[in-house]
């Protein structure tokens, strides 16, 4: 039997997950087109605006705030449309979203914040919004060669890579319960704890798919200096004398040709001894 939900009752929507619920808490579906269709490049053949076919996948697409009903069925869950300001849905709402292209953030007058996405829903949510997506291989640099390192320690100029932290792990005998450090001033092999993983250095930055954007809004001139808020690139920001390499955030760059550019000359490294 399908289930029909009347559009009376309230849907939720995460948008941090992009998981459509029901009002009751049941999990409905992940709203994701691998079309990255937009509602507006939709066939409008419904006077009522209930919905709109797809030209490309021939699905209807069903708006949560026009139609009078949605059946729910299995793996047949119907293509949605949330209108930014439905009535019918509830946002929850991603402290970490991407803002509206109208209300992107700035560093300070004429200086533009440019987010980064890290997933490819992410990547396309914000191709729906208008941004245009500046997309790299995330490469990651998690060993580091011995010109490269004597390089960084003798003269301090190597402003990329490797990323790393350390940690230990302890174990209490009695419970199991673990706990984690990353100085080296908090070891576990001299207390109530003990000792089950050794102070170990990893990368910490790993994606599950190494692909990530530059998120663009539109109109923006060419040649505008930009804050690049999260770097795909291994950036150094700070160092300390225990071995930790930390990422830089918050770098200068410029918008050449729908391309960022890090200006490598803004980068400042803090060096932390303790």
């Amino acid at each position: 039997m399908k289930a029909i939900k009347p559009m009376t009752q309230k849907y939720i929507y995460d948008v941090k997950s992009s998981a459509l619920y029901d009002a009751d808490g049941l999990f409905l579906k992940k709203v994701f087109c691998p079309k990255a269709k937009h509602w507006n490049q939709l066939i409008a053949d419904d006077p009522l605006e209930r919905s709109r076919g797809c030209g490309e996948c021939g699905h209807r697409v069903v708006n949560l705030d026009e139609a009078t009903e949605v059946s729910w069925s299995g793996m047949n869950t119907p293509c949605v449309y949330i209108p930014a300001d439905s009535k019918s849905v509830t946002f929850l709402q991603d402290v970490k979203a991407i803002p509206p292209t109208h209300q992107a953030q700035r560093a300070k007058p004429g200086v533009v914040i440019i987010k980064t996405a890290r997933t490819l829903e992410d990547i396309n949510r914000a191709a729906n919004m208008g941004y245009w997506p500046d997309v790299r291989l995330v490469e990651y640099k998690d060993q580091e060669s011995a010109m490269d390192f004597v390089a960084r320690m003798l003269h301090n100029k190597v402003i990329d890579g490797p990323m790393q932290s350390k940690l230990t792990v302890g174990q209490d005998p009695q419970t199991g319960r673990i706990e984690s450090a990353g100085e080296f001033r908090l070891r576990f092999d001299k207390g109530p704890l003990k000792e089950v993983i050794p102070f170990t250095y990893y990368y910490p930055d790993y994606q599950r798919v190494p692909v990530a954007a530059y998120l663009i809004p539109p109109d923006l001139p060419n040649g505008s200096e930009v804050m690049v808020e999260d770097p795909i690139e291994d950036l150094i920001g700070r160092t300390s004398n225990q071995g930790d390499v930390e990422r830089a955030y918050n770098v200068k760059g410029f918008v050449r040709d729908r391309v960022v550019q890090v200006d490598y000359r803004s980068l400042k490294r803090s060096e932390i001894v303790g």
